[in-house]
């Protein structure tokens, strides 16, 4: 399984495209291979959480969508 960085809603490779994966214990075999975030994916991601909280902590429980 391929993962990837969502930030700002949107899926994306991290900037310098490097990835990282885990592995089974067991047997060795890749489970996922991930992006692996770099200092400025960390700083945008926090950016964009920090704009989305404005909107998101002035909205009620009952105004929250699921599934």
């Amino acid at each position: 399984m391929k993962t990837q960085l969502i930030i700002d809603n949107s899926e994306r490779r991290s900037s310098d495209s490097k990835t990282f994966v885990r592995r089974n214990p067991l047997n060795g075999e890749v489970i996922t291979q991930a992006a692996a975030a770099t200092i400025d994916d960390a700083a945008e991601a926090v950016d964009s959480a920090a704009k989305a909280f404005e909107s998101w902590s002035q909205t009620g429980p009952s105004d929250v969508r699921c599934c």
